[in-house]
């Protein structure tokens, strides 16, 4: 080998000359001694010629490559770029971009410096264990994608860089199955075109659902149940996989699918707006029970009769027809006024507000007691049915505002169709009755504005022992039936099935106003209750409305316009016909609905409050259907898609 390690100057050398050179004279002849093409005196094993000469410097240290173990300072030692250990071959070039791999910072051309491809110890790693060097692997991880595309930031925080991170985006589905690709080197996928290859995006179909979540046993496949990562409609069925999933519906069978347009709208800032029509059911699920009991001494066996049938019969009863159904209790006489009622007499007590713990209830039941008398007729009825309405008492005689948290005297819940079921056996006094001799009451038109006030029906319950006598109190009681829509269609027959054990009466004005009567011992009481309350839920007739809640963030944390809710993108709601039969479309409300009833709202959305943003984002609003604009018959979840800007938004 010629290799020598030389000081490469010239050196001069005095000597005679001759004619094929010397100088006469006297004259000194300089013999210049230059590298040979075959040194290394840095013992790289690449030669002088192949490292530049005597001046070449890469990496412009205090060496010439020709004398530098490390020439373009990657920390790598030019022996081991050099390629083999023969000094006659031509140093290795791993990228072919004509800089051999000990002269190239990035020797395998994958835009990551070389240095950075060493370990913590400036020590070259195999990651993948194929034999080949990172530094002069293209893909240093061997999971298919190339150095070039996975980089060297490391997008999950692990530690770990994506080149060799076999799940760069720790989303639990390998770099491996998300490169989508079918020969080394093609360029991985990315499914929504954000930029963002799906290797290194949680989202990679950009549809809301995380990539975990649609793949979570990361095994590349849709499995049942699941969704697919890279589609924004797995199913292909023309509803979004997001709405899909968050309706409950399976993002993966065609055939189990939501009517497009059903459940989202899609608003660009200041662009078109959306419409959208919606089918709502109209059954009762929400509903309180106030029993109203007239505790007189004629009403004893009324009174126990209800006390026995609470348990086994009235609460399991009603909760076959209302899924959420609370109770109360309140008892009313007369006023302990000489010529109206005993000393021991209550024109109204409550007893046990509105409640769903049924021993409180019964508790409250137990509570009830005939005072005694009840030959001093009329009773309190009206201004006890106002107390139940309001809770504002009657300071003047010494008892004081009453009222429960709640809605009205007895604590009705929100959402709930308020339902006082009126037992007596006699009828009111009216408010006259008091005033002509000095005391002041609230009349029968209080009681019925303050139960209007808070849409709450009155059902009555005649206890017959005043039938045909001046005192019977059927009249009254289907005058405050009717008067708050406590009223059901006549049966087949033209009848109504309110009589004694359901056995029918004539109607009233061509309907049937829900007074039911019972023996006077009380029997079948606790029945009629129950028959009386499922007839009015299933067959009370209720005005139809709908009400939007909404939110003031997004669902991935976006924040709404302050001053706006994402009520707002909804600007208009209209009844589409036809009603359903027997009622009416009045402004923006189906008047006279028998419960069970489907009725199809039309909404118009418009965005004209939420700016864009560079990525898309996901609202959603709550469209409660109200019967009575009280109770909540049915709620949609709606969604709202922003799109990002200067971007159109295909969901398909």
């Amino acid at each position: 080998m010629k290799a020598r390690w030389l000081c490469g100057v010239c050196i001069a050398v005095v000597a005679g000359c001759g004619s094929d050179g010397e100088s006469g004279g006297g004259g000194t002849t300089v013999n210049t001694v230059t590298i040979e093409d075959g040194d290394d005196p840095d013992r790289d094993r690449i030669s002088n010629k192949d490292e530049g000469g005597a001046t070449a410097n890469a990496d412009g240290d205090e060496y010439p490559n020709y004398l530098d173990n490390d020439s373009d300072g990657d920390g790598i030692s030019d022996g081991e770029e050099a390629g083999d250990a023969d000094i006659e071959t031509p140093p290795i070039d791993t990228d072919g971009d004509e800089f051999p791999d000990f002269l190239d910072t990035d020797s395998d051309g994958d835009s990551i410096n070389d240095t950075t491809e060493l370990d913590i110890n400036y020590a070259t790693v195999d990651t993948d264990g194929d034999g080949i060097l990172d530094h002069v692997d293209l893909d240093s991880d061997g999971d298919g994608i190339y150095d070039v595309f996975e980089g060297f930031d490391d997008t999950d925080g692990d530690g770990i860089p994506n080149f060799r991170d076999l799940d760069s985006d720790d989303d639990g589905i390998s770099d491996e199955l998300e490169w989508g690709g079918a020969e080394a080197g093609d360029r991985p996928q990315d499914s929504d075109g954000d930029g963002f290859v799906d290797a290194l995006d949680l989202d990679s179909d950009n549809d809301f659902i995380p990539d975990s979540a649609e793949d979570p046993n990361g095994n590349g496949l849709v499995d049942a149940g699941e969704s697919s990562p890279t589609s924004s409609d797995t199913d292909g069925d023309g509803t979004p996989d997001i709405v899909e999933v968050t309706a409950g519906s399976d993002p993966g069978d065609p055939s189990v699918t939501i009517s497009a347009g059903d459940f989202y709208f899609i608003l660009p800032y200041d662009g078109p707006g959306d419409l959208g029509d919606l089918d709502f059911t109209t059954v009762v699920q929400k509903a309180d029970v106030f029993i109203s009991m007239d505790t007189t001494g004629s009403f004893g066996e009324e009174i126990e009769a209800v006390q026995t049938a609470l348990e086994q019969t009235i609460v399991p009863g009603i909760a076959e027809v209302i899924p959420d159904a609370a109770f109360g209790v309140g008892r009313f006489e007369d006023l302990p006024i000489e010529d109206f009622g005993l000393p021991d007499d209550l024109p109204f007590e409550l007893l046990q507000a509105i409640t769903t713990d049924v021993p409180d209830v019964v508790s409250g039941l137990q509570a009830l007691s005939p005072t005694g008398g009840g030959l001093d007729v009329p009773e309190s009825g009206y201004e006890a049915l106002y107390q139940w309405a309001t809770g504002v008492g009657l300071p003047d005689f010494g008892w004081g505002p009453f009222a429960p948290p709640g809605i009205g005297g007895v604590g009705f819940r929100t959402n709930s169709l308020p339902i006082i079921v009126h037992i007596t056996d006699t009828i009111s006094h009216s408010a006259t009755d008091y005033s002509d001799v000095g005391i002041t009451t609230h009349s029968k038109a209080d009681a019925l504005a303050a139960l209007g006030a808070i849409s709450a029906r009155v059902i009555g319950v005649d206890s017959l022992e005043h039938i045909g006598a001046p005192f019977n109190p059927r009249p009254q009681l289907e005058e405050l039936a009717i008067a708050t829509r406590a009223v059901i269609p006549l049966n087949s027959d033209g009848k109504c099935l309110t009589g004694v054990d359901g056995t029918e009466v004539p109607p009233v004005d061509g309907a049937c106003p829900l007074v039911f009567d019972v023996e006077s011992d009380g029997s079948g009481l606790g029945q009629t209750i129950v028959d009386a309350v499922a007839q009015l839920a299933t067959l009370g007739e209720l005005d139809i409305s709908t009400r939007t809640r909404g939110k003031t963030t997004g669902l991935q944390n976006e924040v709404v316009t302050p001053g706006f809710t994402t009520a707002d993108f909804i600007k208009g709601v209209a009844p589409v016909p036809p009603p359903p039969t027997g009622s009416t479309i009045d402004g923006e409300v189906f008047r006279n609905v028998v419960p069970g009833s489907t009725v199809e709202f039309s909404f118009d959305a418009l965005n004209d409050f939420q700016p864009s943003t560079e990525v898309d984002q996901l609202f959603d609003a709550d469209i409660e259907v109200l019967g009575d604009m009280v109770t909540v018959l049915d709620v949609r979840n709606v969604f709202i898609i922003v799109p990002r800007a200067e971007q159109s938004y295909n969901i398909n």
